[in-house]
């Protein structure tokens, strides 16, 4: 199957390879700036290299617009390490006073470490449990709190929580109930020919109860959509509200309008299950003297055929593509403790992050600058690498026996975190809520130490730009990373990608847009190009002007 998060390759103009190449680039009589990027591709079934293909690819076509191109060319290379070899893109450019910069794009490849890995059963328990957990907080507490900046940080979670979560968890319980009906009629049809009885009443109301359900669905996702654009990016959508030092539920929504939308919530669920029922009903008295007499409805008979294997095929499609792959990728990542595979999966992922970023930032001569770029999924480990990166350069032998303290100066030189399609807001709330409030301090101080990014603002020298779009249901505006009144210039800045407004469109179709080729083009060359429509164009300049130059 072919990813769906990366566009299908292209020919290079130009394309030059080297193998075992030294683990620097070559001396040059005018040498020219070195940049590394490290791409941390997202969920889904990625081809080795096709990730770091589609983002050279992009920055050179932007290039070329831009008149930007040193060379018209894309070299390629194998790299050596203690491990193996590494490869690399190599795309030379110049800025507009005519000097010289090269980028080397290097990918962390982990596709292959969840292939297969996590069952549906456990991917839907990771999904109920997260759910339920966040709807009780929503409910109860109306606020959660991270351990930030040697604080607690509480953090409102808005009423509208309350009927997302609900709404989700009761898809997940009708998907669950249809897909079970839908693989259970082949087997009660067996059953009733081997009995030799018809038990023709039980099979129409299985197929009318997954009918019914398929139908609710179906026009549940189309409103839904409307509902989203309507309600537009809602009051998180910049920076959540946050407050230090205040009194537990200080940020707190009224306990009225919690309980208020939780009735709405407990109405619309009501109300799709009677739907659901009138429908069911409907289709059973169609679908009975089908099943008792197929010969008299023969046209009926070729519809229901139809209908079952249309939404066989559909729901199909939802579950391996969607909950097992991509929600599978994201339980086994961010819920270890839940089952010691998962653990596993999470420190070899990981461990492939961290792999390329030692070889980046120990790379002899030292890259000038590093920016390190992640997808959906793959912007959690580009967040959890740098954070690694930063934690080992700080400690004596952090990168190894003979390593000193600072020796690579990773928070100085890192100039760019990019993070688009991102779900860390979301990431951080299901690991704060899989807990009790009793058990916040202790557990919550210790997983802030793992993340300098947000122990200390020294620690993030680099500009962090998140791009996301509000119909992509999976990323989200980055709030809970910061503190309520952070440093000019080492902020979360997020850019709304105006895009497609279908779902999985929306989360895939940041790689050809112009604000991700257009962030990397400004980052290497100080020049925005001029397809970066406003205000997004001026977002960026700004974010690039405000702070500690890039």
């Amino acid at each position: 199957m072919r990813s769906t998060t990366a566009p299908p390759a292209a020919k290079y103009a130009s394309l030059s390879v080297k193998v075992d190449s030294p683990q620097a680039p070559p001396a040059a009589a005018e040498q020219p700036t070195y940049l590394a990027v490290l791409v941390c591709h997202g969920m889904g079934q990625q081809v080795q290299f096709e990730t770091l293909d589609a983002v050279a690819r992009e920055v050179r076509e932007v290039a070329r617009e831009c008149g930007t191109l040193a060379e018209d060319v894309v070299k390629v290379s194998l790299n050596p390490d203690e491990t193996g070899l590494i490869g690399r893109a190599e795309l030379p450019l110049k800025r507009p006073d005519g000097s010289r910069v090269d980028v080397h794009f290097y990918e962390a490849y982990w596709a292959p470490l969840t292939e297969g890995r996590v069952t549906l059963r456990e991917t839907l328990g990771f999904f109920v449990g997260a759910g339920w957990r966040g709807l009780g907080f929503a409910l109860k507490d109306g606020v959660f709190d991270r351990w930030m900046f040697n604080k607690r940080q509480e953090f409102e979670i808005p009423v509208r929580r309350i009927l997302q979560m609900g709404l989700a968890l009761w898809i997940l319980l009708l998907i669950s109930a249809a897909y079970s009906a839908l693989a259970f009629l082949p087997v009660m049809k067996l059953a009733a020919l081997l009995r030799a009885t018809s038990g023709n009443s039980a099979i129409a109301g299985l197929a009318a109860l997954a009918f019914s359900i398929g139908i609710l669905i179906i026009g549940s996702a189309v409103a839904s959509a409307f509902i989203a654009r309507a309600l537009g990016k809602g009051p998180d959508s910049t920076k959540p509200n946050a407050a230090t030092d205040q009194a537990m539920q200080s940020q707190a929504p009224p306990l009225w309008t919690r309980f208020a939308v939780f009735v709405v919530l407990l109405v619309v669920v009501a109300g799709t299950a009677l739907a659901a029922a009138a429908i069911g009903m409907g289709l059973y008295r169609w679908l009975l003297p089908v099943v008792q007499d197929p010969a008299a409805h023969r046209w009926a008979l070729v519809g229901a055929l139809v209908a079952y294997v249309v939404e066989v095929v559909l729901f199909t499609k939802l579950i391996s593509g969607f909950l097992i792959q991509f929600g599978g990728d994201v339980a086994a990542y961010i819920s270890p403790y839940k089952v010691s595979k998962f653990e596993e999966i999470r420190r070899a992922i990981q461990e492939r992050g961290r792999r390329i970023a030692k070889f980046i930032y120990s790379a002899k001569p030292m890259y000038d600058k590093v920016y390190v770029v992640g997808h959906s999924l793959g912007s959690v480990l580009a967040y959890d690498t740098l954070n690694d990166a930063v934690n080992r350069d700080t400690r004596a032998k952090g990168w190894g026996p003979n390593s000193a303290a600072n020796e690579y100066n990773v928070a100085k030189r890192t100039k760019l975190l990019l993070t688009f399609g991102s779900p860390l807001d979301k990431t951080a709330f299901i690991f704060r809520t899989q807990k009790p409030q009793a058990e916040f301090d202790v557990r919550e101080a210790l997983a802030s130490s793992q993340q300098p990014m947000i122990v200390d603002y020294a620690n993030r020298s680099c500009k962090w730009i998140n791009i996301y779009s509000r119909s992509d249901w999976i990323s989200g505006a980055i709030g809970y990373y910061d503190a309520p009144n952070p440093p000019d210039g080492k902020q979360v800045v997020n850019i709304e990608n105006a895009g497609s407004r279908f779902p999985p469109k929306a989360h895939t179709e940041y790689w050809t847009g112009p604000l991700v080729r257009g962030v990397l083009h400004v980052a290497f060359t100080g020049q925005c190009p001029g397809d970066v429509p406003e205000p997004q164009r001026t977002q960026i300049i700004e974010a690039f002007a405000v702070g500690i130059p890039t």
